[in-house]
């Protein structure tokens, strides 16, 4: 017996008929009894909302990689989160009695992004729930960073902390400003004289700002 349907509990109990009969007995022999005729009840009782029956899906601390570049190339990344793991909110009777539609169990929780040192994200890293982007714009913003999200269930306070993203940042160079080069006169130098400096700014400025050493 499964029954889905909730009314059969607003309305036990529910009588039940059973009819039995011999497959091999010849009923022309015994016209008065051919079968047996049995009556029960069936008592359905409503199923009792179980939350603690719901797992989350942890995600694993494997970070998703964002690659982005200095300026030209912004990175975005949708982060995975925690949450009630679907198979389990039908799987069982307590589960499938509560009312997931108007979040009886409380799925509800915080989350906040911070940097794997828990310091916060800087400005060129922005969290907005469920999108990360980055966004770097200098020359100290090369190199890897790795964030992590940190999830607070409202209805247990269970914490859930994990690396969610992996930035690789880098800085391709499009162009830079070549030197002022010397005027005749600054560029002439007399034998004997003591010796002359000829100073050339700027030192190829880097667009975007990659920040390489010129040599």
């Amino acid at each position: 017996m499964a029954i889905d349907d909730e009314a059969y509990a607003v309305n036990s109990p529910h009588t039940m008929t059973l009819v039995v009969g011999l497959a091999d007995y010849p009923v022309s022999t015994d016209a008065l009894h051919p079968t047996r005729t049995y009556t029960f009840d069936v008592t359905v009782v409503a199923a009792t909302c179980d939350c603690t029956l719901i797992q989350w899906n942890e995600p694993e601390n494997i970070p998703l990689i964002m690659n982005a570049l200095v300026v030209t190339t912004p990175a975005t990344q949708t982060l995975l989160e925690a949450g009630p793991l679907a198979e389990t909110l039908t799987n069982s009777t307590g589960a499938r009695a509560c009312d997931h539609t108007n979040n009886e169990c409380n799925y509800d929780y915080t989350i906040t992004a911070k940097m794997s040192d828990d310091t916060a994200l800087p400005t060129w890293i922005v969290y907005t729930q469920p999108d990360l982007v980055a966004t770097p714009l200098l020359a100290e913003h090369i190199g890897t960073w790795e964030v992590k999200l940190e999830q607070i269930r409202t209805s247990n306070g269970v914490t859930t902390v994990y690396t969610a993203a992996r930035i690789i940042v880098d800085c391709t160079i499009i162009s830079w400003d070549p030197p002022t080069m010397p005027t005749v006169a600054e560029g002439t130098y007399t034998i004997f004289d003591a010796a002359k400096t000829i100073t050339m700014a700027p030192a190829f400025a880097q667009q975007p700002p990659c920040g390489y050493t010129a040599n």
